[in-house]
């Protein structure tokens, strides 16, 4: 909706006049009033286009005559009247209805409820309440602008007071301003440095002596700088001349300056004066009367000249007046100041570090410079004492009866021989005979054959059913006729009349020593046969089964009863006699562990057969107990064992993998090597025999994590001995600690040709001497490698000779 100019002024007027108890009302439907930017906070920054904003319900809405129409209201500037914008005298004449570009615009959408007026370019006459009006008495909240711009007034009473190297700024304070900006710069220079402070004034330090400086001040605020408002501008000089400094400090080119501590100055002084040597004084000392000696600190003892530093291999507490020797055996750096500083020096290769320091690795092992344990050599390989690496390790050529393996030696089997050296064995002549480990081919001995077997160019070997032989017999002699024998029979008296009645029995397959057992779910038969004269004519032959210590009939026992046949072939148990053929068949499918037993078939009148033994091997069940012991690479898992010749088969993987490592133990228990450390594991369990792994049995899993890395014990710059207190020792024990100190220190170079010599003879006596210049004394060390021990400490002068050992000294008997 558009308004007519005229119109609405005289509308606004009227609506001017009303009573001011109108502009108090607001219910429920009333206007509203809002404002953009808001002011939360802050004020309204001058020179911003602000939104004002009304809203009311039209009053067709509220069910009313007539439409809703509405207004923005201004309070005056000279007294507490409110008027339409429209007969404002300062909005009057710019508020535009139709370009929204002007300075002042206002629109109006009754059929909304709606209306707001644009101010742009803000200034601080714009700091007035505005309300919202609609016809109707509907008035809203007011609204007050706060406009702020930028102090309005130059910075007066500019005043500078210049010193030595800074000067001090200070004006009188701006109306509105909130900080103040200063800039200076040397008077000739180009480039300003400012600063920014709250206060009218501030102390400008680090300037140059003697030299002139211009300044510069502006007030602002929030709102910025106004730009037509010029800043204060001043001129001033550095001083050029300082007062001379006074005791306890020194002049410089930026003025005085204290002293530091351990030093001093008088009046007037251009430098300070270091204290003498070994003592102290405190920062700003005036006089050497303030100099003194200081109690010296750990590590140090006090001399003539002041504190000094203890050498290497002592230490000294606090106040000390001298250093106090490390422990035998013991070493410290310079400056230690405590016992436990001193500490046993990293062990050399060959050796390793034990509690009372180092020692020698034995045979067969090695170890590397500062080693706290010595390693194995690898199996097979030996190494001599104070081995340094691997390479010292080596295989030992084998002996006569033994043959060298990736492992090392192993003994020559039976019926084979080595001699020195050998790496493999060789194999007695046919027919010939020698017991482990033999030597040479004497050992070699010519077969004889016992009774009951007979030679072949492979060796011995058994004579066969109806056969005999004696001891040393060359072929087997076969039984009379009509006579039979068994396998292996030794003379003629072996053969024997065989009962023809007697029936016979076999199974398939066979279950034997050399077989193994017959495997689950298989079938079984069982076979008897008889002589067609013997059969009875109204008894049939049975098959009877061991149950116990009794034998039963098939049909009466338990579990062949349950799916016995005698017609239908396809059932699991089949029974069937054929007098005709005087045979006799069982037939057990699938069998089970339940199906093992000892049978026979037995004839009228007392005639059996032989025994046949079924025994059946099933799968074996899952594991348990599986437990996982984890190390640092290596894990080593166990179970109970899970029925006979069992094999186990171990799955392992990371948990974040997906193929799985597999390995096999006949065992219960197994080490896996080489895993990675502090990782999580998944190892799993299953058990197989012969007849393989039982349907539907899942492995039996464990989840483990292995070790972090241990890393091993740093010894180096650690005291190993036990802690005791000091004992107090006579002068004989303290030459004795003294002197061995001193073969220490003076036979460092020989320990060096002593271990360079040690690689190529070992355990050999090696005579050194050294010489000590300031006590002209010889000093003879005899060292044994092997012991790494000193033997005796033997001193000569020119006059006499003496040893020392443990009991003392000793007058030399050569």
């Amino acid at each position: 909706m558009s308004f007519d100019r005229k119109m609405l002024q005289i509308y606004v007027s009227f609506f001017a006049l009303l009573p001011c108890t109108i502009a108090q009302n607001e219910d429920i439907d009333g206007t509203h009033i809002s404002v953009e930017p808001p002011m939360n906070k802050w004020p309204i920054i001058w020179h911003q286009a602000v939104t004002i904003s009304c809203a009311w319900t039209p009053l067709d809405k509220l069910r009313r005559k007539g439409k809703a129409e509405g207004d923005i209201f201004v309070q005056q500037l000279n007294n507490n009247r409110e008027v339409s914008i429209f007969a404002d005298p300062i909005y009057g004449d710019m508020i535009n209805l139709e370009d929204p570009k002007e300075r002042v615009y206002f629109e109006s959408n009754n059929e909304a409820g709606t209306s707001f007026l644009v101010i742009k370019n803000v200034t601080k006459e714009d700091s007035r309440r505005f309300k919202c009006r609609v016809n109707g008495g509907k008035i809203s909240d007011g609204i007050t602008l706060e406009i702020l711009e930028p102090p309005v007034k130059e910075v007066s009473n500019f005043v500078a007071s210049p010193g030595y190297d800074k000067a001090e700024l200070s004006w009188d304070a701006v109306v509105g301003a909130i900080t103040y900006i200063v800039k200076y710069q040397l008077l000739d220079a180009q480039q300003w440095e400012m600063v920014e402070v709250e206060n009218p004034n501030v102390t400008i330090e680090d300037l140059d002596p003697a030299t002139e400086y211009k300044a510069l001040v502006s007030a602002s605020n929030t709102a910025g700088i106004r730009a037509n408002v010029l800043p204060a501008e001043i001129v001033f000089k550095t001083g050029g001349f300082k007062a001379p400094c006074s005791a306890g400090d020194f002049m410089t080119k930026t003025g005085c300056k204290q002293c530091g501590e351990n030093s001093y100055s008088s009046n007037e002084a251009s430098s300070c004066i270091s204290c003498p040597d070994g003592q102290v004084s405190d920062a700003g000392s005036k006089t050497v009367a303030d100099c003194y000696h200081a109690r010296c600190s750990a590590g140090d003892f006090m001399t003539k000249t002041g504190c000094k530093q203890c050498g290497e291999n002592s230490y000294s507490s606090d106040g000390a007046f001298s250093c106090i020797s490390c422990p035998d055996g013991t070493a410290a750096p310079t400056g230690s100041t405590s016992v436990e500083d001193c500490q046993y020096a990293p062990c050399l290769a060959g050796d390793f570090m034990t509690k009372t320091g180092c020692k020698q690795c034995g045979e067969n092992s090695y170890s590397s410079n500062g080693a706290s344990s010595c390693i194995s050599c690898p199996d097979g390989q030996v190494s001599d004492a104070g081995s340094k690496t691997i390479a010292d390790c080596y295989h030992v050529p084998c002996s006569a009866g033994d043959f060298m393996t990736k492992t090392g030696c192993k003994q020559c089997g039976e019926n084979s021989y080595s001699s020195n050296g050998a790496s493999s064995c060789i194999s007695c002549p046919p027919a010939h005979v020698s017991a482990k480990g033999s030597s040479s081919f004497d050992d070699c001995k010519p077969i004889t054959c016992l009774a009951g077997n007979y030679m072949t160019d492979s060796g011995c070997k058994q004579c066969g059913e109806n056969t005999y032989s004696a001891d040393g017999a060359s072929s087997c002699i076969s039984c009379p006729n009509g006579k039979f024998s068994a396998e292996g029979s030794t003379s003629n008296n072996d053969c024997e009349s065989r009962d023809t009645d007697k029936p016979d029995i076999s199974i398939q397959p066979s279950a034997s020593v050399e077989n193994g057992p017959i495997i689950w779910h298989q079938t079984v038969v069982i076979s008897c046969s008889w002589p067609l004269h013997a059969l009875h004519e109204d008894r049939e032959p049975e098959i009877f089964v061991q149950r116990r210590d009794n034998f039963i009939y098939i049909e009466s026992d338990i579990i062949l009863n349950k799916t016995i046949s005698l017609k239908d072939p396809e059932q699991r148990v089949y029974y069937e006699v054929n007098k005709e053929e005087g045979t006799l068949v069982l037939v057990i499918k699938n069998v089970t562990k339940e199906d093992s037993g000892t049978f026979m078939c037995w004839m009228y009148r007392g005639k059996r057969s032989d025994l046949v033994k079924v025994d059946i091997l099933e799968p074996p069940m899952s594991v348990t107990n599986l437990v996982a012991t984890p190390a640092e690479d290596t894990v080593k898992l166990t179970w109970d064992a899970v029925g006979r010749d069992t094999t186990y088969t171990v799955q392992y993987k990371p948990n974040d993998a997906e193929e799985w490592t597999e390995v096999h133990s006949v065992l219960s228990h197994l080490k896996i090597e080489h895993l990675i450390p502090a990782t999580e594991y998944i190892a799993r369990v299953s058990a197989a025999n012969s007849a393989g792994i039982r349907d539907r049995l899942v492995p039996v899993e464990i989840t483990f994590f292995s070790k972090e890395k241990r890393k091993r014990p740093d010894y180096r710059g650690k005291d190993l001995s036990p802690r005791r207190e000091p004992e107090k020792v006579n002068e004989r024990q303290m030459e004795y600690f003294n002197f061995k100190r001193y073969l220490e220190l003076t036979t460092v170079d020989i320990y060096k040709q002593l271990r360079a010599a040690n690689e190529k003879k070992k355990a050999e006596r090696y005579k050194h001497e050294g010489f000590n210049k300031n006590e002209n004394v010889l000093v003879e060390v005899i060292e044994d490698k092997v012991k790494r021990s000193v033997g005796v400490l033997i001193e000569k002068r020119a006059d006499n000779c003496r040893v020392f050992n443990k009991k003392g000294w000793s007058i030399c008997k050569n």
